[in-house]
């Protein structure tokens, strides 16, 4: 099961070409056993080719994404538009 979905608001670009915003890929793996995602990966960049690149470098690191990718049990969705990810946001308190 392999999903795509995009949109583009490349309005949300600052003077220079520097965007504002991230792009984000999100894939889920999809346990095949249950049917349920237990599994999620997010990459950002400031473009959707930088947020790729991300992806398939953790591809080239993760076997088990790798092989869940290549079998075709990850579902993808691409948002365009998003907030950078702050750092504080991980600081390990609920």
């Amino acid at each position: 099961m392999r999903l795509a979905c995009s949109f583009d608001v490349s309005a949300m670009v600052e003077k220079g070409g520097e965007s504002k915003m991230a792009v984000r890929i999100i894939n889920a793996i999809v346990d095949q056993g249950d049917g349920r995602v237990h599994v999620v990966h997010h990459f950002y960049g400031a473009t959707e080719t930088e947020a790729r690149e991300m992806k398939e470098h953790h591809l080239g690191t993760c076997s088990y994404f790798k092989s869940a990718e290549t079998a075709g049990d990850t579902a993808e969705e691409i948002e365009h538009g998003v907030d950078w990810p702050d750092v504080d946001d991980f600081d390990g308190e609920d």
